[in-house]
């Protein structure tokens, strides 16, 4: 399908604007196409961690109630098509043509201005001309990276949420808890209610001050009425379960549903890449800071109790790979170190190499691929992790693209 192929290569030319954050592009771009968001009932989530899994479980249990739910994501895992869910089901190829077709214009016209918008940008436009076009109810909207100048931040929620926050992306929102918080908290809006999840005192204390100004209540996760099965597995998918109750009963409350009929959703809840059990028994996970890092090593002593791994990592260059090794040493009995492809800087094996021998004396091995890291002997259970970039070529070593889209 050439005009589809023509239009990944579009989506993928705009990488080369790295990130920016304001919120000055993308509400321009919006405003160019007509502003077709306005209107819809937005679910604005961020957090450090844990804010995919909410919004997997808070979709699908709007799903379940009957509502036809838009979900934004990112990153993607194998395909960009991801990003863009109604139902659980992603975009077609059709679709995502057309919505590029009617954008592309736009862009090149803010190109040629000298200000052309960013990948993240432009899908975030995408998602809106998508999730209006498809006449949604309800649209779990995920933030990319902090709140407050995240490109998703021009919208006007119904709710919003935040998950967790804990140090990532230093470069650009902070080097403290503090300074994170507050970018994260700039998605609370006036008046509109913020449920929070487990946050320090540091935290909340940040949080606390921005809904003041904003005259907006914080709600705190709800208990788990008796008999919910969970279909994403660990402790911490309990914590993140207990928000989408709290969200789902306020929702209903205003929205006038039956919340009951949503609980149904957390055990039909499919989000690839967070302690998933592939069919050989590898564990596979995204854990790509410190905090997700211990929840993994957690979750790991809860499935495997007093086993060791084989770890297989690669990750980004702007991430503590330092700190994030020096947790997996814990469960670790070897090391093997992989690349990442893609446009994001990463760690070579070399370089994770000499990093991993300032805080474990587990063997280590280097490999040129994901392949052959996976068909290298070994006497332990893998435990795949470091990068969700890196969680998605190992998807597509098991799975194929349908089969990832469709999880």
């Amino acid at each position: 399908m050439p005009a589809y192929s023509d239009a990944l290569k579009f989506l993928s030319d705009l990488e080369i604007y790295g990130i920016k954050l304001g919120l000055g592009q993308v509400s321009e771009l919006f405003e160019r196409i007509g502003n077709p968001h306005n209107g819809l009932r937005f679910i604005h989530v961020a957090g450090t961690n844990g804010k995919g899994s909410v919004c997997a479980m808070l979709s699908a249990c709007l799903k379940s109630a009957g509502f036809r739910t838009g979900f934004y994501s990112s990153p993607h895992l194998v395909s960009v098509r991801e990003r863009f869910r109604i139902n659980g089901t992603a975009i077609s190829r059709k679709d995502l043509v057309s919505i590029v077709k009617t954008l592309r214009p736009h862009v090149e016209k803010m190109k040629s201005e000298g200000r052309c918008p960013t990948f993240f940008e432009v899908t975030t436009v995408m998602a809106g001309m998508y999730f209006a076009k498809g006449k949604t109810d309800f649209v779990v909207w995920e933030t990319g990276m902090g709140g407050r100048f995240d490109a998703t931040n021009v919208v006007s929620p119904v709710v919003s949420v935040i998950t967790g926050i804990g140090i990532d992306h230093t470069a650009h929102l902070g080097a403290t808890e503090g300074k994170i918080a507050f970018e994260k908290a700039g998605i609370i809006k006036p008046g509109i209610p913020v449920f929070c999840g487990n946050l320090s005192n540091t935290a909340m204390k940040v949080v606390k001050k921005k809904a003041r100004e904003c005259a907006s209540r914080i709600l705190p996760p709800a208990k788990l009425p008796n008999g919910i099965k969970l279909s994403l597995k660990g402790k911490i998918q309990e914590q993140n379960a207990g928000l989408v109750v709290a969200i789902v009963k306020h929702l209903s409350s205003v929205f006038k549903f039956n919340h009951s009929s949503a609980m149904k959703g957390f055990s039909r809840t499919k989000w690839p890449a967070r302690f998933q059990i592939l069919s050989d028994g590898s564990i596979l996970d995204g854990s790509h800071n410190p905090q997700a890092a211990n929840v993994l090593i957690s979750s790991s002593k809860e499935y495997f109790p007093g086993e060791t791994f084989s770890v297989i990592f690669g990750c980004l260059a702007d991430k503590d790979s330092e700190l994030i090794l020096k947790l997996l040493d814990k469960v670790a009995d070897e090391f093997i170190f992989v690349p990442i492809k893609g446009s994001r800087k990463s760690l070579t094996p070399p370089e994770l190499g000499r990093i991993c021998r300032k805080v474990s004396s587990k063997p280590v091995r280097k490999a040129s691929s994901v392949r052959e890291a996976l068909d290298m002997p070994h006497g332990k259970r893998f435990m795949i992790t470091g990068s969700l970039y890196l969680a998605g070529q190992v998807l597509s070593e098991y799975f194929t693209e349908k089969q990832i889209i469709n999880i």
